[in-house]
């Protein structure tokens, strides 16, 4: 820990005063991810207006909400793949805009050709796969600019930014989509997300680089804090080679990250899918309390994410990598659990002191509701 320290401490006096660009360009990670959480989560939101509007039955809604996943899972790896081949930016560049598009294009399944064929329900369906197609590059390309640009004493705290945007993105998507849907239907809410996502794209293909020597804002006093604690072959530039297939899937912490994310996607996507549709129907909530209530578990995300990468370098610094890591996942696993406890408990005694007739059905519905959505995600 002391050694790390006085490098860092020795590059910045050796260097003169660094620039911040790394810190700025961690800024623009978290915005991505927040058009990236805006654009998964706002179908959902309106999702009481398209079943009514379209007449789709809750399974159907399972159906749609499952193609998206369709299209993100498959496309996971392959999206890592062309970072590692082209470059993350470039990569990301082009994901944005796909899922933008197909984001706008939501509003207008509808409508659509395909609809003659598949009908209404196979064209939303075709349109979410393809926004899951695009949105699936964004965490393995996001991951590896944080890991070229934070230095390993920060890698930690880099990479919250990217969690800091989930909660941002998931707290402020209820509440504006919501309004947004008040006032000039759903469609415009999915029109709007596609059109923001042009202007973020723009951005970020102007001011990110792959790597920070690339950054014409980045000077030496920078570079040095970045690479310190590296090994030469960790700041080296990257050189192409082909996928390690054998030896990444014969590592049970590959195995292990699968079954944690496995066993992880039920509750999270409850949250990103039917959180907002069973507060207004099965809840009665009126459409503006459903988002203050449905962009409360993202808040929580926000306000930790940052805490957490602090956490977790703090304990890799006085741990070791290995047991450092292995802390910060078991406290965050914990702190997941304590939180989305005390929101179903706080919900449940706010819903029967107004609800209380309505306990009984309730409980039918939302495991009508829940089992509909595990069905349309195992098929």
């Amino acid at each position: 820990m002391s050694s790390l320290n006085s490098n860092v401490l020795s590059a910045i006096k050796n260097a003169g005063s660094p620039t911040r660009v790394r810190w700025y360009v961690m800024g623009c990670i978290t915005l991505v991810t927040i058009l990236n959480y805006v654009d998964r989560l706002n179908f959902s939101i309106a999702g009481k207006y398209i079943q009514d509007e379209l007449s789709l039955s809750t399974q159907t809604m399972g159906w749609v909400f499952s193609s998206f996943l369709l299209g993100y899972a498959i496309c996971q790896v392959p999206g890592g793949w062309a970072g590692d081949k082209y470059g993350p930016r470039d990569v990301l560049t082009v994901a944005i805009l796909v899922w933008s598009t197909f984001t706008a294009l939501t509003g207008l399944a509808p409508d659509l050709p395909t609809t003659r064929f598949i009908g209404v329900a196979g064209s939303l369906m075709v349109v979410r796969f393809f926004v899951g197609v695009g949105e699936a590059a964004n965490s393995p390309n996001s991951n590896k600019i944080v890991s070229s640009w934070m230095g390993s004493h920060h890698r930690g705290f880099g990479s919250s930014f990217t969690i800091l945007g989930i909660g941002i993105g998931g707290a402020m998507t209820p509440p504006i989509i919501a309004y947004l849907m008040q006032h000039w239907g759903w469609r415009s809410s999915l029109y709007l997300s596609g059109l923001a996502g042009l202007f973020i794209t723009l951005l970020w293909q102007w001011y990110v680089t792959d790597r920070p020597e690339e950054h014409p804002g980045v000077n030496q006093a920078e570079l040095k804090i970045i690479r310190a604690g590296r090994s030469e072959r960790a700041s080296a530039a990257p050189t192409k080679q082909g996928v390690m297939w054998r030896k990444m899937l014969s590592d049970r912490s590959v195995w292990g990250l699968l079954l944690g994310y496995f066993c992880q996607g039920y509750p999270i996507y409850f949250f990103h899918t039917w959180f907002f549709i069973y507060l207004v129907r099965v809840r009665h909530l009126s459409i503006s309390q459903g988002g203050m209530w449905g962009a409360l578990p993202y808040i929580g995300v926000a306000l930790l994410a940052p805490i957490g990468g602090w956490f977790s370098d703090m304990a890799v610094r006085r741990l070791g990598r290995r047991q450092g890591q292995k802390a910060g996942k078991k406290i965050g696993g914990m702190d997941w659990h304590v939180l989305v406890r005390h929101l179903v408990v706080a919900g449940q005694q706010c819903s029967r002191q107004h609800y209380r007739h309505n306990s009984a059905v309730t409980g039918r519905r939302l495991q009508h509701v829940r089992g509909d959505n595990l069905l349309g995600y195992m098929h």
